[in-house]
């Protein structure tokens, strides 16, 4: 299902980001480096942000058009998917009750611009216009079943805690999912 909204754009090893492309008008692109931001820029401005386990990570790995995978070595992994509307689906899959239950994002926003709660979503506004917006956190275990989990937002970071555990099934996954506009 993941694969399904995808936008249509190879991962390139090759090069600085693994994928660059502009869908909708959103420009995006994710770098092959994991210690290098992903970067999301509409027509009200630019959000950078760094990938949870950035330091540790192995490079983006690629297994279909539009999306890229970064082992975090620490039993979850970082797989961002660029779809066809221009957001990201920044997919954390965790494998194992051993696994962080924290994925901070840092993010950069344009100068000026704040990064605000609004109900469960968030959102990177200046001054009336929405730069970019975070939709409500969810997390499911392989079974489909529901998996406790919040975002807290302290500075310029945007924290995913998902509390899973042995009662769960693995694979679970959690995702920020990231728009611009």
């Amino acid at each position: 299902e993941w694969t399904d909204a995808a936008a249509d754009v190879p991962a390139n090893a090759s090069s600085r980001n693994a994928i660059k492309t502009t869908q909708q008008g959103v420009s995006v692109s994710v770098p092959n480096d994991p210690s290098l931001k992903m970067t999301i820029e509409g027509r009200n401005g630019k959000v950078s942000v760094d990938l949870p386990f950035s330091g540790s990570a192995s490079r983006a790995a690629s297994s279909h058009a539009g999306m890229v995978a970064f082992d975090n070595k620490n039993g979850s992994s970082t797989t961002p998917i660029v779809r066809k509307d221009g957001s990201v689906q920044i997919n954390t899959v965790i494998n194992g009750a051993k696994a962080p239950k924290r994925y901070a994002y840092k993010m950069q926003v344009p100068e000026g611009a704040k990064i605000e709660r609004v109900g469960s979503s968030i959102l990177v506004v200046k001054g009336k216009k929405m730069v970019a917006g975070i939709a409500p956190a969810w997390a499911k275990d392989a079974k489909g079943k529901s998996v406790p989990t919040h975002y807290e937002v302290k500075g310029d970071a945007v924290t995913q805690v998902v509390d899973h555990s042995d009662k769960f099934t693995y694979p679970v996954v959690a995702d920020p999912w990231l728009g611009a506009d």
